[in-house]
């Protein structure tokens, strides 16, 4: 606002660069800590980025603009975001000499939460497996990011490779428990989340489930264990249901797990639907 009250006396071209400053010194200090809110910003450096043909700029800001985008839920604007910083990697490949290509790794973790998200089952499951094929237990300290603990690594592949467990279950194929050993191979430890898996995948094949020790599962299993058993007990108890899987929700949301906060708020407009309170 000041900048556009500056005297004529200074040049047009000036003026311009003297804005693209402010906001890039804006960005740095802030899309830590509110990337909603400086998106317009970003957005307005990364075209000029573009016409400037900048490919150093272009990747830097949109790397920036992708973690906004991640915890803004905003899949679709982060696949794009993504696409500008692979396309301009020199060696896009898992592997570069013979080792493990870190920086193209954790881009690959970041592309199977973005497609899990905007529902492309089948290459999420596909590029985690070109992930698990390379990895191997003794190569975790060798590729995770200086940044991360050893645990914290181990935390965030978990995290990610049961996004893909999920999409393979939503692919309703015959090859969970093969898949879910394949990730045991490469990290040498169960995923936290197998038995919640294992007990959905038998619920909707109408089987019986198990749940194994519910007070040692995850935060994620705990919520889908309390659907489940709304499900088997509740299903046409509307009210009840409606207000168990409320609770559900809550939870979901508590742990940020947007998805599962999402499908808790169908099922609930689903059971007041049922006895006709079309206004809940």
């Amino acid at each position: 606002s000041l900048i556009e009250h500056i005297s004529g006396n200074i040049a047009q071209i000036d003026i311009e660069a003297n804005k693209k400053e402010v906001y890039q010194n804006i960005l740095m200090s802030l899309y830590n800590y509110s990337p909603a809110k400086i998106y317009n910003i970003e957005k307005f450096l990364l075209e000029d980025a573009f016409e400037e043909n900048n490919d150093e700029k272009i990747s830097r800001l949109s790397n920036l603009m992708l973690q906004g985008a991640l915890i803004s839920a905003n899949y679709t604007e982060a696949s794009t975001l993504l696409h500008n910083i692979l396309s301009r990697l020199e060696k896009p490949t898992l592997i570069v000499d013979g080792a493990v290509n870190t920086k193209f790794l954790l881009l690959s973790l970041i592309n199977i939460e973005i497609l899990f998200n905007i529902g492309e089952f089948g290459q999420c499951v596909e590029t985690a497996k070109d992930i698990l094929t390379i990895l191997k237990p003794n190569l975790i300290d060798k590729i995770k990011p200086a940044s991360f603990s050893t645990n914290l690594f181990v935390g965030h592949l978990m995290e990610t490779f049961r996004l893909a467990a999920f999409a393979k279950l939503f692919l309703m194929d015959n090859e969970i428990e093969e898949f879910l050993e394949l990730i045991k191979s490469a990290l040498d430890t169960d995923l936290p989340d197998k038995e919640c898996i294992l007990a959905i995948k038998d619920f909707i094949s109408g089987k019986n489930y198990q749940t194994g020790n519910v007070e040692c599962a995850t935060p994620f299993a705990k919520v889908v264990y309390l659907i489940l058993q709304e499900f088997e007990n509740n299903a046409t108890n509307y009210n009840v249901f409606a207000q168990n899987i409320y609770q559900a929700k809550l939870l979901a949301a508590d742990i940020h797990q947007k998805q599962l906060e999402i499908f808790c708020e169908i099922l609930i407009a689903n059971s007041y639907a049922n006895i006709n309170c079309l206004q809940k």
